[in-house]
């Protein structure tokens, strides 16, 4: 299975001022209690870097928070104000270029982690829901939602059905597993 939960920060402080209703004790709760209940359960989430007055402390207090919670797959965004928000108005802008060595290093993390994710699924044969043809055949995706490049040739009949795939590698940038079908 798969969740996405959009943090925004992981410092309680940033999410206050962003008007959030939870606090990241609160999605810690959430995702220890769903980990432990279903296994491969996949959590993805959205960070927002460059929040207005952001300070160095809360920025690593969202990069402690992400690593230690070990999502699956991060969405960054550098803030922008837009108007008519109350955000807009808010003081102490961050900075464009602190906003992109932070969006630089959550990347990087990020990148980390679904690399980790992705490897322990290597050798497995998982159930691949095939959506359509991907770079080297077909893609789809495992039930946590993790996409899959299948090796199968064009005349396959694969779409739309669910089918074994045993992994074998991961794509060169690190973004997909990469599988074969098993016979059924």
């Amino acid at each position: 299975p798969h969740l996405h939960l959009p943090l925004q920060s992981g410092a309680d402080t940033v999410l206050r001022r962003m008007a959030r209703r939870c606090r990241s004790d609160e999605y810690r709760s959430l995702i220890t209690q769903a980990r432990q209940s279903v296994e491969d359960f996949n959590v993805t989430t959205d960070i927002i870097v460059g929040f207005p007055g952001e300070s160095e402390a809360e920025w690593q207090q969202t990069l402690d928070f992400v690593e230690e919670i070990g999502f699956g797959h991060l969405h960054i965004f550098a803030y922008s104000p837009r108007q008519g928000t109350k955000a807009a108005g808010l003081p102490d802008p961050v900075s464009r270029d602190i906003k992109r060595q932070r969006s630089e290093a959550l990347h990087q993390l990020g990148e980390r982690m679904k690399r980790q994710t992705l490897e322990a699924y290597l050798g497995q044969t998982l159930p691949i829901l095939v959506e359509g043809s991907a770079e080297r055949g077909f893609g789809g995706y495992t039930p946590n939602y993790l996409r899959v490049e299948i090796n199968a040739s064009a005349d396959s009949e694969l779409v739309n059905r669910i089918v074994p795939v045993k992994v074998t590698a991961i794509t060169e940038d690190g973004s997909a597993l990469i599988g074969t079908v098993e016979p059924i």
